[in-house]
């Protein structure tokens, strides 16, 4: 049995044809300019909950054992571990997240 995810295919002249490929829309609708490249430095915190990146999701839906249960939540991020905490929340106010998030 193949293992597809990890099995390599090589064949010497593709890279010819890659080189020559170019799709008419693509060349049509393509940008000016250099694109995106590389995503730019990170500065490195080096204590947890340092920063922390904070995000609503609402409404979240999930079923309990065949019944739908719909409820709002708010979801933070430690960037430096990358652990993520979600607790429930009741109100989108800017009070009860406040309260919520302490």
């Amino acid at each position: 049995m193949t293992n597809y995810g990890t099995a390599r295919y090589h064949h010497p002249t593709t890279h010819m044809y890659i080189d020559n490929f170019a799709c008419k829309n693509c060349q049509k609708h393509k940008l000016d300019g250099k694109g995106y490249g590389l995503l730019p430095m990170r500065d490195l915190k080096e204590q947890s909950f340092e920063e922390v990146a904070v995000d609503l999701m609402s409404p979240w839906k999930a079923q309990v054992r065949g019944k739908p249960y719909e409820f709002n939540a708010l979801r933070a991020i430690d960037t430096v571990t990358n652990l993520v905490e979600i607790v429930r929340i009741d109100k989108k106010t800017s009070d009860h997240i406040t309260a919520r998030f302490a």
